[in-house]
């Protein structure tokens, strides 16, 4: 649930929704959460 909330936030959604999708199917739901929260910074920090 705290995924989805961090998606909506950032810029290109379905960017991050194709990424999220590769990295479930390749890594793990742990570092999606991570990469998604890192996302969310950058978008804030520009």
């Amino acid at each position: 649930m705290k995924a989805k909330v961090i998606i909506s936030s950032v810029k290109d959604v379905w960017k991050c929704f194709a990424m999220e999708k590769y990295l479930l199917d390749k890594v793990g739901k742990h570092e999606i959460i991570l990469y998604l929260w890192q996302a969310e910074k950058n978008v804030m920090l520009s």
